[in-house]
C-alpha cells in the first residue's frame, strides 16, 4: 500500500531544533501505517514537549461477491458473475489473463481474481466451475412389429431436458425416432 496519511507539525517557539518523532523522522512525516505517533520538540535551551498524534485508517476495501455457471459434459461453457462493491473504478485481474469482471466460456476448475481499486486497495477471491455431467432420461413408446410381410414396428423416443441430441441406433439408424421395424435392431 501506498502511504499516504501524514502528520504536518507547527511549532510556534523560535529558536527550535529539529523534531525527532517516534519513527526517527524529523518535521513532517508520512505515515505508512494508522496508529499513534509521538513526536518531541527541543528548544535552543533544551526544554522539551511531547506530544501524540493518531492517524487512523480511512482505506475502503472492495468487497467480492461471486455466482457460477457450471460447465456441462466436458464443455468451456461455465461462467462467473462478479459483484464488487462499493460502486468505483477497479481493475480485474483473473487467472486465466482475462481483465473484465465477468468471464465466461470456462472450463472446469478454480479460477482466481484479483480486484484493485482506485485507491490502490486490493482483493482476491476464486470460484469453482465444476464439470456437470446432465444426466438425461430417455423415454420411448414402442408400437410391436404385426406384420410378417412388411415391417411396421416402432419406436418414438422422448429425450428430457430437451436440447439438442444426437442418436445411434444399433441398427445404423441416427433418427431420433424409427420405424418399419421387424421383429430385431
Amino acid at each position: 500500500m501506498t502511504p499516504n496519511g501524514s502528520i504536518n507539525l507547527t511549532v510556534t517557539q523560535v529558536a527550535v531544533t529539529p523534531s525527532s518523532w517516534s519513527d526517527g523522522s524529523s518535521l513532517e512525516v508520512s505515515i505508512t501505517a494508522s496508529g499513534s505517533y509521538s513526536v518531541t520538540v527541543t528548544d535552543a535551551t533544551s526544554c522539551s514537549s511531547v506530544a501524540t498524534f493518531t492517524v487512523g485508517n480511512n482505506v475502503v476495501l472492495p468487497s467480492l461477491m461471486t455466482s457460477t455457471i457450471n460447465a456441462t459434459c466436458g464443455q468451456s461453457n461455465g461462467s462467473i458473475n462478479l459483484s464488487v462493491s462499493p460502486a468505483g473504478s477497479y481493475t480485474y485481474a483473473w487467472s486465466n489473463g482475462v481483465t473484465s469482471e465477468d468471464i465466461s466460456n470456462l472450463a472446469a476448475g478454480t479460477y482466481n481474481v484479483t480486484v484493485t481499486g482506485s485507491n490502490g486497495c486490493t482483493a482476491t477471491t476464486s470460484a469453482t466451475i465444476i464439470n456437470d455431467n446432465t444426466s438425461f432420461t430417455i423415454t420411448g413408446i414402442t408400437t410391436d412389429n404385426t406384420s410378417c410381410l412388411t415391417p411396421n414396428g416402432s419406436i418414438n423416443l422422448t429425450v428430457a431436458p430437451s436440447g439438442s441430441y444426437t442418436f445411434s441406433w444399433s441398427n445404423g439408424s441416427s433418427l431420433e425416432d424409427i420405424n418399419n421395424l421387424s421383429g430385431k435392431l
